[in-house]
């Protein structure tokens, strides 16, 4: 359904407003109008056009008048089957299937579907990662990822120029946390550049849970975060660490998905920046003090909104100011013309507030900025996961499970003769991730705004064989040629 809806509204609507275009010239009617939708009531029709009710008052006619006229002429056309009038002035069209036919047979022979690639190239910076230093990654990391490679995908496919950052979080309070508690455990940080992603995990869990505890703890990590981003030189070695550690593992994540960035940057790399937008707001006059902070306040008419936190009272950075100051470098590094935020739906807020900030502080001129949300990937408990307080599954152990599961499935090198381990080895991964992939965005909701439960062993259902042949279909799907399936698939019912 999705690719025929593609191909309808890239190919065949655009044939079906030729020829309303073509009927509104003949009749001597506005063009602008000669537009098609897909209808509001498929029950009715495939199209309809609207133009006939914003034509009644240029023309100083009853729609539905204009209407007949117009599906008068339409009738004539052999590629309608059904042509009608509804309520004030719609027209339904509905064509034949021998011209959807047709058009589709255009589609099936053409190299790119019967999409034409934009007539205007633009740069577009995509931000869909948002992996968090010195955490692992898990199932709730997973949503993003998949959304923003497909996304990149198609904006390549169309001809715009595409630069993916990954957009590490490696400069918050976090950061100050787990330095504070390596601190705290060891006595120094002699032994913290040794460690590795799993003990750095584990520090990270107990720097959480100690500092929802204990106030001054609290306070010791956001003394160690400021001091960090003002440039001491044992905590910058040791974040430093930390980050490298981290990334490490987390590219072995992407690239068992295959999602694919340009850029490896995070929020320190805004660092600079973030000054300068400092400096920015205090010269426009947008900056004042509130409570030992600086914040830049935002318009309120329509409904409350927080101002953006600039600096906090404890001298470190706000939280929005990282976006700011990131967009502002996108701009004149990267000459973005439009950056693509792919973040679930509760940062909503947040975008709003940073969009509105960039706009206040006159940093992006001309450029669109856009949040993609979606629901988020939730526990039993109906919360989004999180690795905070331990027990979530991680994105690399739940790789390894679908591998596992799939590999139950598949012959080995005996049973299909032509094919080495190395090949069904790949072709295992593929088709185990491919599960997870459709697992997560199987239902139409995953990328809508609504919160949904789904629980770790939910992805492991799209896994489950139903006999031994059931592989054929992915091995179809991922075989060089339809020789080459037919050729496994024999090797498998021997």
């Amino acid at each position: 359904k999705i690719m025929r809806k593609i191909a309808m509204d890239l190919s065949i609507e655009k044939i079906i407003n030729q020829k309303l275009c073509d009927t509104f010239t003949k009749l001597g009617l506005d063009t602008a109008y000669a537009a098609v939708k897909v209808s509001d009531r498929p029950d009715l029709s495939d199209f309809q056009c609207n133009g006939a009710l914003a034509l009644a008052k240029q023309e100083k006619k009853n729609p539905r008048e204009i209407a007949a006229r117009i599906a008068g002429e339409l009738e004539k056309d052999v590629d309608f089957a059904k042509i009608s009038i509804d309520g004030p002035g719609f027209i339904n069209l509905t064509l034949k299937d021998e011209a959807i036919a047709a058009v589709l047979d255009q589609i099936a022979g053409d190299g790119r579907f019967g999409i034409a690639k934009v007539e205007t190239p633009k740069k577009v910076v995509m931000d869909f990662g948002g992996p968090n230093v010195a955490k692992a990654m898990h199932v709730g990391h997973l949503r993003a990822a998949v959304i923003g490679e497909s996304i990149q995908r198609i904006e390549r496919f169309l001809g715009n120029e595409v630069i993916s950052d990954v957009h590490l979080g490696d400069w918050g309070t976090p950061m100050g946390m787990i330095i504070a508690e390596i601190i705290k455990q060891d006595g120094s940080l002699d032994k913290a550049l040794n460690y590795n992603i799993d003990e750095i995990t584990e520090f990270y869990k107990a720097a959480n849970l100690r500092c929802k505890e204990d106030e001054k703890a609290k306070e010791d990590a956001r003394q160690i975060t400021a001091a960090l981003q003002d440039g001491n030189p044992e905590y910058r070695r040791v974040w430093q660490h930390l980050r490298e550690a981290s990334v490490s593992a987390i590219k072995k994540n992407y690239d068992d998905l295959d999602i694919n960035f340009d850029l490896w940057l995070g929020e320190s790399d805004a660092h600079a920046a973030s000054a300068e937008v400092v400096k920015l707001a205090e010269a426009k006059g947008l900056s004042e003090l509130d409570e030992g902070a600086h914040i830049l306040r935002l318009e309120e008419s329509n409904k409350p909104k927080p101002p953006v936190i600039l600096i906090k009272s404890d001298g470190a950075y706000g939280y929005q100011i990282t976006d700011i100051a990131t967009i502002k470098d996108r701009v004149e590094k990267l000459k973005a013309e439009e950056i693509i935020y792919v973040v679930d739906k509760r940062q909503s807020l947040h975008f709003e507030q940073v969009f509105e900030a960039v706009d206040k502080l006159g940093i992006a001129p001309n450029v669109k900025m856009v949040h993609i949300g979606f629901g988020t990937v939730n526990g039993s408990d109906g919360k989004p996961f999180k690795t905070r307080d331990g027990g979530v599954m991680t994105l690399e152990n739940l790789i390894a499970m679908s591998k596992d599961k799939v590999g139950e499935s598949m012959p080995s090198p005996a049973d299909a003769p032509g094919y080495d381990q190395a090949y069904i080895d790949n072709l295992t991964a593929q088709i185990a991730v491919g599960a997870i992939k459709f697992a997560d965005q199987a239902d139409p909701n995953a990328v809508k705004t609504e919160i949904l439960p789904v629980a770790p062993y939910q992805y492991m259902a799209s896994l489950q064989m139903l006999d031994a042949s059931t592989p054929l279909l992915e091995l179809q799907v991922f075989a060089g040629s339809r020789a080459e399936a037919e050729k496994a698939a024999k090797a498998l019912k021997k």
